[in-house]
């Protein structure tokens, strides 16, 4: 018992220095620790590229119609670090070269690439990300580097910073796992001009397309939980100035769609 005792004596202010203050704020009405605070703005922007443009295409076939779901896969440049947001379907040889040309626009190979998150585990969103053999792979709960895995409570902890400016945040529904990027002091380049974007959402299915701000059924009719979607969606809405959806193009968030929203 007395051993037991020194022991916590010995440990508890390292543990404390660890975590800080903020580690003993447990919720217990919402049985998670504290968000974390949002990246403060960098001196750098994070520059945004699109890869590969993300869509949905019906096809009528003699089996009847078929659609084929192209995801969104996008670059963030923050810094030293080369991001890649999802990275297509596996059996999408055209999805693999798109990305592959668009990144040596950049003046890069895919061995530049050293984190890679992935907003889900359906095949359409995480197909080619073998060949960035550099990368730390980032998921759910766990950030995967070569043969090691490692526990980073991305839902416990309310989100997890992975550089300066680009925060990985639970956004549930489509998935029970699903996750978005909450990319600060964004910009990207358009016509050759850079337009800065502000708090920029890349976010998988969580959005399919700028359409089902109107039409819920495009992506009420895969989710898995609808009321958490809908919880996720509407703190996405209230947070970010552009949204970069799974399967459509990046557009910006409608002023209608912040009514209701918390004051900052």
């Amino acid at each position: 018992m007395q051993a037991s005792f020194l022991l916590l004596v010995f440990f508890l202010p390292i543990i404390a220095s660890t975590f800080g203050p903020d580690a003993w704020n447990w919720n217990p009405k919402m049985k998670k620790w504290p968000k974390p605070p949002r990246p403060p703005p960098s001196a750098g922007k994070a520059r945004i590229t699109i890869l590969d443009s993300g869509r949905i295409v019906s096809t009528v076939n003699g089996n009847g119609k078929n659609f084929e779901y192209v995801p969104t896969i996008a670059l963030i440049e923050d810094g030293p670090n080369k991001i890649i947001f999802d990275t297509g379907l596996p059996t999408d040889d055209g999805s693999l070269q798109r990305m592959l040309q668009a990144l040596l626009k950049r003046g890069m190979l895919p061995t530049a690439i050293n984190k890679v998150i992935l907003s889900h585990a359906h095949l359409d969103h995480t197909g080619h990300a073998n060949v960035f053999v550099n990368a730390k792979i980032y998921h759910g709960n766990h950030m995967f580097d070569g043969y090691s895995l490692t526990y980073i409570g991305t839902y416990e902890f309310g989100g997890y910073n992975v550089t300066n400016n680009v925060q990985i945040v639970p956004t549930p529904g489509h998935t029970t796992t699903c996750i978005s990027a909450l990319v600060s002091n964004a910009e990207t380049v358009n016509l050759n001009s850079v337009q800065p974007l502000g708090l920029v959402a890349i976010t998988g299915d969580l959005f399919f397309k700028v359409e089902d701000l109107t039409d819920a059924t495009i992506w009420k009719a895969s989710s898995t939980d609808i009321a958490k979607q809908e919880e996720s969606r509407k703190s996405v809405l209230c947070d970010v100035d552009y949204i970069i959806p799974g399967h459509g193009a990046m557009f910006k968030v409608p002023a209608a769609q912040k009514v209701g929203c918390p004051s900052s």
